[in-house]
């Protein structure tokens, strides 16, 4: 039996659901400005898609430090 089968489903859920709008903003030309963490992810995994990313403002996740960066206490 498989551990959670309703989060595989979901997670391949918001996988399609990214590619289907990437791929559609590539047809009409257009670029995006990432503001959802999972896109991001998405695009870090999925490489090919960043054609459609807008260059000039790529990502608000860009300018924010990776987990586990910076000074702490």
């Amino acid at each position: 039996m498989a551990a959670h089968p309703p989060l595989i489903r979901l997670v391949h859920a918001w996988r399609i659901l990214i590619q289907v709008v990437l791929d559609d903003l590539r047809e009409r030309q257009q670029k995006a400005t990432i503001y959802c963490p999972l896109v991001n992810r998405f695009i870090q995994q999925n490489i090919k898609y960043a054609d459609a990313i807008d260059p000039s403002h790529p990502s608000i996740w860009a300018a924010l430090p990776a987990a586990g960066a910076g000074p702490t206490g």
